[in-house]
């Protein structure tokens, strides 16, 4: 059997994240230049242009301004999340940082028809623990702060004027406040007045000359520098008016927020939960505080995202996401945006194994970019215009990938064993996949991937590691287990103070319904995930030693005490809700015993089942010594464990006994470090 290559999953993209420019005459996507991701352009039929020379770490975030001709993008060094914004004139290769402060972030939050020489970028330069709002001139890195983040509020959604904002605060309780705030950026869109004032002076002298009086007309012309009016203090976000409050129930986590203001700014568009299970599309007015409009939304998900029209301000479709992402028009009148949908449903082939998403659009909304996603094709993007129906193929992010057979995710539901309804996406490899009802032909080994967060979830489609190790013989689940966002604020709320409990068990519950159908071998049951699913995969050799055959962390915290400890200063507006979902702060004794018994550090004697152990050295969430705590704790007691993450195929080929691609020249020329274990599995 012809293996895929790691390269070909895991390797950059040929082209991704294709986003239009403002007059929708240009297309930016990434792609390699000399190894690294770097923003590139297409305009018309010309050739596509790298407009960006990042020759350390490659670019993985960026956008367009309001000015046709500007990018933005993201940077930081060596993942330490220290993000500086830059800006990249695509016609004159001018390039701006707009943040050059030193040992702070920053992270644009929107761009305005009304300011394009401009944009609002969030910066903790006046203190770590703060994020304020800044104004910058996209061209000069001209700043001006136009609003002082003073109460720890934890993000800004500008209205498309930028004379206003929502800013969200999140309170001890894990609620969630809004409130509506005055900019002070009008002055800033104004053109400078003269710094001097001219006056003419006329004047009347009477002299006698002779025996008759003479009048003599002069002007006197004085240019008087004017004292410029000293600007007022930026406003504060706490002086704003409060709007709204969500209570702990029905704030979610992170997914309430706006979604964007009406035309004459007086409401705003979010997802609530008010009155429901799950979440709803709404419009909601900030001055008499109430719910003016139900758009709709569905019974099983959470809203996912809106089309607004960006001219008319007006909602074109909300979109819910359960096992599937899907818009909803709200105009069912609405001919012209029935007949997009139709287009985009057949491009896609919606209804079998696609869907598609609008990725950007541009001003006018004329021009669409479109992303499809098959769980058995790599992403695609097309071009979508709108006056003549045509979905233009633009790219295929890993063409290299169209001769070789993918295979195909499934979604699930899974009843938990206290009767929670839980949805789980599966892939079993195409020469195991079953006929007549059944999921597979007979059993073979499976790993249980969990998603990270663990308050967010997995989507549908192309995923490179359900492709990966199917291809090496296993089936993979992944379980969106109680706490997974988007399914509701019960299925949300039943994960408080579960790490390690109900939330570990409904993984479990996934593995012994993959048994009981007929998907996977008892004994050959792996467990992986990254951050929360890291720890999940220590939770498993640690509280539950012997049920899976071995374990892959990959920045996964071993105690919660010290990971709540190491959360980043700017984190703070969220390290609240975080305790609460948790259930114990780290600052009483007895919340650090709570939180310490639900650690795999503190169970590490239980260990008997192999762990591979991967970590970044500069993970500003997941210190490397939360790997380091468990591994020299392992290392101390002589259990076998293995300190590294580019080795999984291998580690799992040993412990499952699948197939693997082996090493070669992969680690060449790399800063890995091995810290122990790589004898272990032959490398």
């Amino acid at each position: 059997m012809t293996l895929i290559p790691r390269q070909h999953l895991y390797g950059n993209p040929e082209r991704t994240s294709a986003q239009v420019n403002s007059d929708g005459s240009r297309i930016g996507f990434l792609a390699p230049k000399d190894g690294l991701l770097n923003v590139f352009v297409i305009h018309s039929d010309q050739l596509p242009t790298a407009v960006t020379n990042d020759n350390v770490r490659g670019i993985r975030i960026f956008g367009w301004t309001e000015h046709p001709d500007i990018v933005w993008f993201m940077q930081d060094k060596g993942g330490d999340e220290d993000w500086k914004v830059y800006t990249v004139n695509v016609t004159t290769g001018k390039e701006v940082c707009l943040t050059p402060t030193d040992k702070t972030t920053s992270r644009p939050v929107g761009v305005s028809k009304e300011f394009p020489d401009h944009a609002l970028i969030m910066n903790n330069k006046r203190d770590p623990q703060f994020l304020d709002l800044y104004l910058i001139n996209i061209h000069t890195a001209e700043a001006k702060l136009v609003l002082e983040n003073d109460e720890s509020f934890a993000g800004f959604t500008p209205d498309h004027e930028f004379s206003s904002v929502i800013a969200s605060r999140v309170n001890a309780d894990s609620s969630v406040d809004f409130y509506h705030v005055k900019l002070d950026t009008f002055s800033n869109n104004q053109q400078q007045q003269l710094a001097t004032k001219t006056t003419t002076i006329t004047t009347k002298t009477t002299k006698l000359i002779s025996p008759e009086s003479t009048t003599i007309t002069t002007n006197k012309t004085t240019t008087t520098a004017i004292t410029p009016v000293p600007e007022p203090a930026a406003p504060k976000a706490s002086n704003g008016t409060h709007v709204l409050h969500l209570t702990t129930e029905n704030a979610g986590y992170g997914d309430t927020g706006p979604q964007g203001f009406s035309a004459d700014l007086s409401s705003i568009y979010f997802a609530s939960f008010q009155d429901r299970n799950t979440s709803a599309f709404v419009k909601y007015n900030l001055t008499t505080k109430e719910i003016t409009q139900v758009y709709g939304g569905d019974e099983r998900g959470d809203i996912s995202g809106s089309l607004i029209n960006p001219v008319t301000h007006e909602p074109w479709a909300y979109q819910t996401n359960y096992a599937r992402k899907r818009y909803v028009a709200i105009d069912e009148t609405d001919a012209a945006l029935a007949a997009d949908f139709a287009v985009l449903d057949a491009q896609a082939g919606r209804g079998g194994d696609g869907e598609w998403n609008v990725e950007s659009m541009s001003s006018d909304g004329s021009v669409w970019v479109i992303q499809i996603s098959k769980s058995d094709h790599a992403l695609q993007y097309y071009l979508y215009n709108r006056v003549s129906r045509e979905a233009s193929f633009l790219f295929d992010t890993r063409p290299v990938l169209a001769s070789y057979k993918l295979n195909r995710m499934q979604a699930v539901e899974i009843m938990t064993r206290d009767g929670l309804t839980m949805l789980a996406y599966i892939t079993i490899p195409r020469k195991y996949e079953g006929t007549g009802g059944k999921y597979s032909s007979e059993p073979i080994p499976l790993v249980a991937h969990v998603h990270g967060g663990p308050y967010a979830r997995d989507e549908f489609g192309f995923n490179r590691f359900h492709q990966l190790l199917s291809d090496r013989g296993y089936a993979v689940i992944s379980p969106q287990f109680r706490g997974s966002t988007g399914l509701g604020k019960a299925f949300l709320a039943a994960a408080n103070g579960e790490w390690s409990g109900k939330m570990h068990d409904d993984i479990i519950d996934a593995c012994d319904w993959a048994v009981e159908n007929g998907i996977a071998l008892k004994d050959k049951i792996a467990i992986h995930g990254g951050s929360y699913g890291g720890y999940c995969a220590l939770v498993g050799v640690t509280f539950t030693p012997e049920y899976f055959a071995c374990a892959v962390d990959i920045v996964g915290p071993s105690n919660i005490c010290t990971l709540l400890d190491s959360i980043p200063a700017y984190w703070g507006p969220i390290k609240a809700m975080f305790t609460t979902r948790i259930g114990a702060s780290p600052d009483t004794e007895e919340g650090r015993a709570f939180l310490l018994a639900r650690s795999p550090i503190s169970k590490v004697d239980n260990i008997v089942r192999p762990l591979l152990i991967g970590q970044g050295a500069n993970d500003p969430r997941v210190k490397q010594a939360e790997s380091d705590q468990i591994f020299n704790a392992m290392v101390e007691k002589k259990i076998p464990v293995t300190y590294f993450t580019a080795v999984t195929e291998a580690f799992l080929a040993k412990h499952l006994g699948g197939s693997f691609e082996q090493v070669g020249s992969d680690f060449d020329g790399s800063s890995i470090e091995f810290k122990g274990g790589r004898e272990d599995i032959g490398l």
